[in-house]
């Protein structure tokens, strides 16, 4: 079966492959890192916590804890220091996360899908390599229709059932596409090592 990423000869596919892996392996450390000031018992696992909200309260219970765990402003001395700014909240720090969790998308979207593409034809099974290539594309998708709810819901500071639904809903969708992918992979890698 064709796939456009055929076309791409096997001595670049290493050398594109490699460091969209490595790109993305880096972001998402990164980010894991900056998730961990959001971890407190509210929320355990950070902005994972408000992505499996699955009603527009327990978001809010959330970001309201976020947002009571703000430093308090520094204290006024001067007639200079009567006019400051609030000093940003956690859910100042949520939002960064997440909008920097748009970059991450395309940046392991990219590299799963060429994985199994290449993968497939010398395993026997490139119809089962086309079409996880585009489950992989869907599941970015699921990934930003995530991200947009929990932006939504982070600007708004109000969530709402519908919000919460659709952003724990894709965050499930997405997980599970992505476990039945990697373990594709992994078994038709350990199949095409066998048959050279």
């Amino acid at each position: 079966m064709y796939h456009p990423f055929e076309l791409i000869p096997g001595r670049w596919r290493a050398r594109l492959l490699v460091p969209l892996t490595m790109a993305a392996l880096a972001l998402s450390g990164w980010l894991t890192y900056r998730n961990v000031e959001l971890m407190n018992p509210a929320s355990p696992a950070g902005v994972w916590s408000l992505a499996l909200a699955r009603d527009g309260y327990g978001a809010r219970m959330i970001i309201d804890t976020w947002d009571m765990l703000r430093p308090a402003a520094p204290k006024v001395d001067t007639v200079e220091g009567v006019v400051q700014q609030a000093p940003p909240s956690p859910v100042d720090s949520a939002i960064d996360l997440v909008s920097a969790r748009f970059f991450l998308i395309f940046l392991y979207v990219a590299p799963l899908s060429l994985a199994c593409a290449w993968v497939a034809g010398p395993s026997g099974m490139p119809v089962a390599g086309f079409s996880l290539s585009i489950a992989v594309w869907a599941a970015g998708l699921l990934h930003a229709i995530e991200n947009t709810a929990l932006l939504r819901m982070l600007l708004t500071r109000d969530p709402g059932n519908g919000e919460a639904v659709m952003a724990s809903t894709c965050f499930a969708a997405r997980m599970v596409m992505l476990a039945m992918i990697v373990t594709w992979l992994g078994w038709a890698w350990r199949r095409r090592r066998v048959a050279n």
